[in-house]
């Protein structure tokens, strides 16, 4: 697969993230980073973290993101957390980087997760997310991710808008996520 990578880098900086665009293009993109060695798709992955909140955003290049963070190097993954955690704000009012988010809090290091969440939980763009259907899950995750004054504050921002997530499918699983574990880190819970 080594002449796919070759013909992508020969046309340029911008065909990466060209290609992570295109419907087609970012499903090759999604393979390579499945099935080859990171330092062979390393040229590939330093172009698409120039681009990582641009892509992130996007409706085929947040699929070739998520992948990055699932079939990535270890500095691959830290980097793209931590472009993430830089631009927390401006990814997590976005439903397509809210699965991004996600994928950031499920295959990071535990460090950088947390710090993600961190960044995520100051945003105050919790409820918002809770109501959408990747926010939601990302939601999940940063409860389970942030711990003292980081989740005692989710939780309060989640909890001033409890009628209105109950009102919403997503919002329903944050909040029964939030009742479970509730119980759960209670004395005798489970």
């Amino acid at each position: 697969m080594q002449f796919i990578i070759d013909e992508i880098l020969e046309k340029g900086p911008g065909a990466v993230s060209q290609a992570a665009r295109h419907e087609f293009g970012c499903r090759i993109l999604q393979r390579l980073l499945e099935h080859c060695q990171p330092e062979q798709m390393k040229g590939l992955a330093e172009l698409l973290l120039v681009d990582a909140v641009l892509l992130s955003k996007h409706m085929y290049g947040n699929y070739v993101m998520q992948h990055l963070l699932e079939h990535g190097s270890p500095d691959q993954q830290h980097r793209l957390t931590m472009i993430l955690e830089k631009n927390a704000h401006e990814v997590a009012s976005d439903g397509r980087a809210q699965a991004v988010l996600g994928k950031a809090l499920c295959y990071g290091e535990p460090a950088d997760q947390q710090l993600l969440a961190q960044a995520l939980v100051r945003t105050a763009a919790l409820v918002a997310m809770a109501r959408t259907r990747h926010g939601s899950t990302t939601v999940k995750l940063i409860l389970e991710a942030v711990h003292g004054e980081d989740q005692q504050e989710a939780r309060r921002q989640l909890s001033e808008e409890m009628m209105s997530l109950r009102a919403t499918r997503y919002g329903r699983a944050v909040v029964a996520c939030m009742d479970s574990c509730s119980r759960s880190h209670a004395p005798g819970g489970g």
